[in-house]
């Protein structure tokens, strides 16, 4: 519209305005019938603004519905080209954008950097969201970009970590998953990756975008995403066939960024994925010598044991048990893992397994990264029997862990779990099928060790469970005997209780008893009389079977010669789960439970655990005892 360049026009237009901020309907009214034609539209000499312009920036409903009705103009541009809607929508005046939208504001207008009405949404508030929806549902342009070469989806994802929603929703409307910045080559993805938005991300490469394009730096999405330690973008992008090994301009690869920020469960993967280790930069540093000189020990420490492992397979002959592309079907696999589920279970022969030729063609016709003699393989490997198939469940979790397992002294999961008073991972393990009256060293039971730890809700967890609390030790205590001996009346009342609800024996059993041991004798001296007597004190013989001692010299020498010293144990047993460092979140969630799970004293100093607390108190209390 024009703007107002003589005198009484300015006078008239800046009074309209005035009107406007005064909210002074009949003046208006006055002066647009009386005044220049079209005065309504005209805009102030100074900035551009009209009287729509004012009335879109201060969320004035009645205003702007006034001035539509007198004729007032929905896209006046100021100097800079924006239009009331734009304003609106810059603000985040949901209500005056859907007046003015519902007005025919034209949503395709661009200001004078070739900005569209989406620009100006893109800020981290509800408000802007919605503003950015209405936008979207009138017709504006998912793929605008700037004069500069800059599209709105790229613009979005620069800010993806606080409007991820919008974001996503851009991606639903027809984004261009592949939008560069033409100035800088950077890429949405490479955007995404670099604020750590997974979903944005995985939308992102399920729409077709390329994981391996790089910036003018030759930086690609996998350097962004190991400077911000990314452990999940950094599989995702693996699985989509992302390159871990690219070198950028000042010679510094994923690796060396994830050594720069001591991200070592993302130099581990990294490493693991093809990236060069003795790769130096132009500072003529390998990423374990970046690791070492930030002081990342974790780091440095991951690298220098992939560096080994290294070297062992560059000797002739070595082969990789865990090659590229069995790495890359993994990732692919766990990434599609309910893709893939629906697709076998088309093949399906009703018992969770399919046979081995529809596992390699369910495979083949959804990947590209396998061939078809490598997918034989693997279900080979899998098919246990001849004929057995491919068992589903297997292929992508694996085989389960030892929930069973024991350690030097006997100890099962259970057991520590019990001693520590952990509930939740006590019914966790109970429901994986871990063994109840799993016994120690000492014949100590899962019961036992709860008792100890003086956890009500344990003891009467497996109590209810059918833990058996007549269980002796070596020590011969029961659970009973070990419960008043830690002095919680609570735990001896309850086991007490489930001990007079036993079933009490009949006369017959009473009489009957236990039967007597066979003793031998040299001859018969003993006397029958003397058999009601052996019934009642009953004493379990010891066998006497001759065992041979491991100190023997005999026996040493067979294994000596049976070539059991030479054998050499390979087995490698990780010392922690990998996993990727705690969030604060997830951090702030475990505080959470840990004061659920042990009041709110966890958080002191002095906190003990229930075992040892128990027996602190005890010691306290015979040392006072002592005293007086």
């Amino acid at each position: 519209m024009a703007l107002a360049d003589k005198r009484l026009e300015n006078l008239q237009i800046y009074k309209v305005l005035q009107c406007v901020q005064n909210k002074d309907t009949k003046q208006i009214e006055k002066l647009i019938r009386l005044g220049y034609p079209e005065l309504i539209n005209f805009t102030d000499p100074l900035n551009g603004h009209s009287a729509l312009h004012l009335a879109s920036v201060s969320n004035d409903v009645d205003m702007v519905s006034f001035l539509l009705s007198l004729g007032a103009h929905p896209d006046v541009q100021d100097k800079m080209g924006r239009t009331p809607t734009m304003r609106a929508a810059e603000l985040g005046h949901e209500l005056s954008m859907e007046i003015l939208a519902k007005a025919k504001a034209d949503m395709t207008k661009v200001d004078n950097e070739g900005k569209g009405i989406l620009f100006y949404c893109i800020l981290p508030t509800k408000r802007h969201y919605r503003c950015a929806l209405i936008a979207l549902e009138h017709g504006a342009d998912v793929n605008n970009s700037t004069y500069e070469g800059k599209p709105i989806f790229l613009r979005a994802c620069e800010e993806a970590h606080d409007i991820k929603d919008t974001c996503l929703t851009f991606l639903d409307k027809g984004a261009n998953p592949n939008a560069i910045n033409s100035s800088t080559g950077r890429t949405a993805l490479m955007e995404a990756s670099r604020e750590g938005v997974i979903e944005l991300v995985r939308g992102i490469l399920e729409r077709g975008g390329e994981v391996n394009a790089f910036d003018n730096e030759r930086k690609q999405a996998a350097h962004f995403a190991a400077k911000g330690g990314f452990f999940d973008i950094l599989k995702l992008l693996f699985a989509y066939n992302g390159d871990m090994g690219l070198i950028s301009m000042n010679g510094n690869t994923p690796l060396h960024y994830a050594a720069m920020g001591g991200f070592a469960d993302c130099c581990k993967y990294i490493a693991q994925r093809g990236c060069d280790l003795k790769w130096k930069n132009l500072d003529h540093k390998t990423p374990r010598t970046v690791a070492k000189e930030g002081g990342f020990k974790a780091a440095s420490k991951e690298i220098r044991r992939a560096e080994r492992t290294a070297n062992k397979l560059a000797w002739p002959g070595a082969k990789n048990p865990n090659p590229l592309w069995a790495l890359r079907l993994h990732d692919w696999s766990l990434e599609h893992e309910t893709f893939l589920r629906e697709a076998f279970s088309f093949v399906d022969r009703g018992d969770g397994t399919v046979s081995k030729e529809d596992f390699v063609l369910t495979l083949e016709e959804r990947q590209e990264y396998v061939t078809p003699e490598q997918l034989a393989m693997i279900a080979q490997y899998h098919e246990k029997l001849r004929g057995a198939g491919v068992n589903i469940n297997d292929f992508f979790k694996g085989t389960r862990a030892n929930v069973n397992a024991t350690d030097n002294f006997l100890w099962t999961p259970l057991h520590f779990a019990c001693h520590a008073g952990q509930q939740d991972i006590v019914e966790l393990l109970v429901k994986a099928g871990a063994v109840i009256d799993a016994v120690s060293i000492n014949n100590s039971t899962p019961l036992t060790r709860a008792i100890e730890s003086c956890r009500l809700d344990t003891v009467k967890y497996l109590l209810d469970i059918g833990a058996k609390f007549q269980l002796e030790n070596r020590k011969g205590h029961t659970a009973m005997d070990v419960a008043k001996a830690y002095a919680d009346y609570r735990i001896v009342s309850l086991i007490q209780e489930k001990l007079d609800n036993l079933p009490k024996p009949t006369e017959n059993q009473k009489l009957k008893g236990k039967p007597p041991p066979k003793v031998k004798t040299e001859g018969p001296e003993v006397k029958k009389e003397e058999e009601p007597l052996s019934s009642v004190y009953a004493i379990p013989t010891v066998s006497e079977e001759k065992k041979m001692r491991k100190d023997n010299v005999v026996y040493l020498h067979s294994l000596i010669t049976s070539g059991y010293t030479k054998k050499v144990d390979i087995t490698f047993i990780p010392r922690r789960i990998w996993s990727p460092e705690a969030t604060t979140a997830e951090l702030i969630r475990k505080r959470e439970l840990q004061r659920e799970r042990f009041t709110y004293e966890v958080d002191f100093e002095d906190f003990m655990m229930p075992f040892q607390k128990n027996i602190t108190e005890k010691a306290k209390a015979l040392e006072a005892a002592f005293k007086t």
